[in-house]
């Protein structure tokens, strides 16, 4: 399995916090991604709190269907967890059931709602990031409502592998 990094290697971590109370207590991120490549998803990381020792979260990915009316999303992936954290400021792994086929040029949403206080959250985020000759490239998205932007946020990683095309279009063929 392998990382791509959607944050510079530097780490500027951030509080990610309601200004009006200092309290968030949901936080929803989502963040949109196409790729030049087909890969297996098998997740991503998630930046952990800044106070609590465990978090109730829920987290997938979803895919933008074009041929239903209204642009409705289809959940690809969602699992929920609880989560216990140890004070540090480690990216938690946050996997998937079943790795799932990402075809090349599809609209997927990444999306993380946590239950919880302050998280962290990085800065500097990348708009396309390169692993070899895989390409991601990020964009906000999701009606205005997520914490995560292009520049900042969550989703600091992203755990894939590799597939060859063929392979690729056989296997989402059949959906």
């Amino acid at each position: 399995m392998e990382t791509l990094r959607r944050f510079p290697k530097k780490k500027c971590l951030l509080p990610c916090f309601d200004v009006k109370t200092g309290i968030k207590t949901k936080q929803t991120h989502f963040l949109a991604f196409k790729s030049n490549h087909p890969f297996k998803i098998h997740g991503f990381g998630m930046y952990g709190p800044m106070t609590e020792k465990e978090l109730n979260i829920q987290y997938g990915l979803l895919i933008d269907d074009f041929c239903n009316p209204g642009n409705k999303k289809i959940i690809l992936s969602n699992n929920s967890k609880l989560i216990q954290f140890d004070g540090h400021r480690k990216i938690v792994r946050l996997l998937f059931h079943e790795p799932i086929i990402v075809r090349r040029y599809e609209s997927y949403i990444l999306f993380l709602n946590t239950d919880g206080y302050k998280t962290y959250r990085g800065v500097n985020g990348l708009s396309n990031a390169h692993v070899g000759n895989l390409k991601l490239m990020f964009s906000p998205d999701f009606d205005g409502i997520s914490e995560t932007t292009l520049a900042e946020g969550n989703f600091p990683e992203i755990y894939f592998d590799r597939v060859c095309a063929e392979k690729a279009e056989e296997t989402t063929s059949s959906l």
